[in-house]
């Protein structure tokens, strides 16, 4: 499994990150590669006058390094009995949101006992969580302006209904 994205490049190293830590020589060597073909992107691309493909916004270079701090976890890292972060938890949330791709909103991103990872929107009293489980599984939940509740599931590779819901918050 990797946890590679057009956004967030981090390949090679997903496996042995509980072993070995966070990057291994090879994920550091990737991203090193990736991080430059990366600036080449940006650099052409701004030669011609277009968007750098892939640019994010600062808050979401801060989502990856909380998505690493999360996966740093130990078990039990709130003291009532709480599992390490899973690494699938942690990939598909990092590939739910390169998928998103920034916004205006800015997600809060937090632990949840059983070792998956929940994301939430909140503004002009909507809400969005996203509950991703250790397996990866993906459930969602939106509550409206009215105060409505509503539940669905969120493909993996479908991130249409989340960026809908995130759209009508603004």
């Amino acid at each position: 499994m990797s946890l590679a994205t057009p956004t967030w490049p981090i390949d090679d190293c997903a496996t042995s990150h509980r072993l070995t830590g966070w990057f291994s020589q090879t994920g550091i060597e990737t991203i090193t590669r990736r991080r430059r073909e990366f600036a080449e992107t940006r650099h052409l691309a701004a030669e011609r006058g277009a968007p750098a493909a892939g640019s994010q916004s600062g808050w979401m270079i801060g989502i990856w390094e909380r998505l690493r701090v999360l996966q740093e976890l130990p078990a039990d890292w709130n003291g009532y009995g709480e599992q390490p972060i899973a690494l699938e938890a942690v990939a598909q949330t990092a590939k739910l949101l390169a998928g998103l791709g920034p916004s205006r909103l800015k997600p809060d991103i937090v632990p949840l006992s059983d070792g998956g990872i929940q994301i939430e929107w909140s503004n002009a009293g909507r809400e969005l969580e996203v509950e991703v489980g250790p397996l990866g599984e993906t459930q969602a939940y939106f509550v409206n302006a009215e105060g409505i509740e509503q539940e669905f599931d969120v493909a993996a590779d479908d991130v249409s209904q989340l960026r809908a819901r995130i759209e009508t918050m603004r």
